[in-house]
This record gives structure tokens, C-alpha cells and sequence, in this order.
């Protein structure tokens, strides 16, 4: 698609600019070498939540799915008090904090010009509790709500901001191929699990078998082959 919703940062935006790479905290714009647009938001601290922090790193380039234009993100959470510094270029870069790869909705403009705007979706919209549900229907064959990496996008009704999802870019989403090759993985590897489950169930009767039958010949148990043990005792 053409570059019209490519998102740029306007020069009016309310988000301070970071130019360093060191690690971030609070509420930022950077953009990074490769292009991505790194979005930080600082909560401060409140009883009951699980993370101060939240990290939203865009692809610039817009996705258009079932007529809808959507943005790949990845969104992180993270807590000011429980992060340890990790030197750039390490290859555990961002290894220690929550993070989930979304696909979403972003007004190009409201999300550096609308303070509201910002905050509502980083704290609504991206709820980690929220992204993490979403993220659990998208691996599962026939969820309640068919969504894939999709968590929607926010808008204005009635003057008011809230949560959109369309059910129709879900339900594409979900059933994008990549997302298929996922799901027949996971249950590909359910079955191997089930398999290797049914093998250890084996086992465990043949071993108790084994020591039934040593407890009826009254050959002591070793965990070895009892037969072999009974006949050499012979």
C-alpha cells in the first residue's frame, strides 16, 4: 500500500525525544537505527499493578488487513524496581521483560499530538492482562474471539475515548498463515507431549509390575530386570 499512514513524527508531538540508546524509563519517543519508533510510557507506581512501564516498539509501515490499516508492534512491560542494566548489543537485550508482538491501530497523529489519546492506549488498550488474553485466544483453534496477534485500536465515541475491535480484521488475522503454521504447531507438539505421557504411564506400570511380581517370588526389587535377577538368584 502507498506511504500515506506511514507513520512520522510531527514536530508538534508532546513526547520528548531521547537521542542516547541507553535504557529508558517514563514516557519518550525514540527512533531507532533501523527505522522502528520506540514509544515509552512511565505509570508511576500503584497498589495491585504488576508494571510501571510500558514500551511500544512500531514498524513505521502500515499493514492494510480487511480494509483496516494496522501497524506490527511489539509491547513490553516491565517494573522500574525489578530491571537490571543490560549493556547494548548483548544478545539478551529485552530477554528479561514481558513482551508480546500485537498487531494494532494507531491515528499517526493523535498518538504524538493527544496526550489522552497516548496514555489511553498504553494503559487500556495495551493492559497487559488484556494483550496476554488476547494473545491466548490467537493460539487457540476456535476462540470465543478470533483475533490472532489483533488487539484492536482506540478511538472517540461520543467524545469519549475507548477500546475498538473489529471483528472482521480478527477474524483475517487469526487465520493468516502464519498464525495457522503456529497453532498446528502447538498442537503437534500436544500430541508428541501426549505420546511421551502414554510412554512414561507405560513405564511406570511395567515398573510397578515388576515390583508385584518380585513381592510374589520374593526376589528383592532393584529396579532391573526382575527375571533375569530371579534366575541368576536360582
Amino acid at each position: 500500500m502507498n506511504n500515506q499512514n506511514k507513520i512520522t513524527v510531527p514536530s508538534n508531538t508532546f513526547l520528548p525525544k531521547q537521542k542516547d540508546q541507553l535504557f529508558t524509563f517514563g514516557t519518550y519517543y525514540r527512533i531507532r537505527e533501523d527505522g522502528t519508533i520506540e514509544l515509552g510510557y512511565g505509570m508511576g507506581s500503584k497498589e495491585g499493578r504488576r508494571h510501571d512501564n510500558t514500551r511500544l516498539l512500531v514498524d513505521p509501515n502500515p499493514i492494510e488487513i480487511n480494509g483496516q490499516v494496522v501497524y506490527q508492534c511489539t509491547v513490553m512491560w516491565f517494573r522500574m524496581d525489578d530491571t537490571v542494566y543490560i549493556p547494548k548489543g548483548s544478545k539478551y537485550d529485552d530477554a528479561r521483560r514481558d513482551k508480546k508482538t500485537v498487531l494494532m491501530g494507531i491515528d499517526e497523529q493523535s498518538v504524538f499530538t493527544d496526550r489522552n489519546y497516548y496514555s489511553f492506549m498504553m494503559e487500556e488498550l495495551l493492559d497487559k492482562d488484556r494483550v496476554e488474553r488476547y494473545a491466548e485466544m490467537g493460539l487457540q483453534e476456535h476462540p470465543s474471539q478470533p483475533c490472532g496477534e489483533y488487539v484492536g485500536y482506540v478511538g472517540y465515541k461520543d467524545g469519549q475515548l475507548t477500546k475498538f475491535f473489529s471483528p472482521n480484521v480478527g477474524m483475517e488475522c487469526h487465520n493468516l498463515p502464519y498464525m495457522q503454521e503456529l497453532r498446528g504447531r502447538i498442537r503437534d507438539n500436544k500430541r508428541l507431549s501426549q505420546v511421551r505421557n502414554l510412554q512414561e504411564l507405560d513405564d511406570q506400570i511395567e515398573k510397578l509390575n515388576r515390583q508385584r511380581n518380585a513381592l510374589l517370588t520374593g526376589v528383592e526389587f532393584h529396579d532391573m530386570d526382575i527375571e533375569e535377577s530371579y534366575h541368576r538368584g536360582m
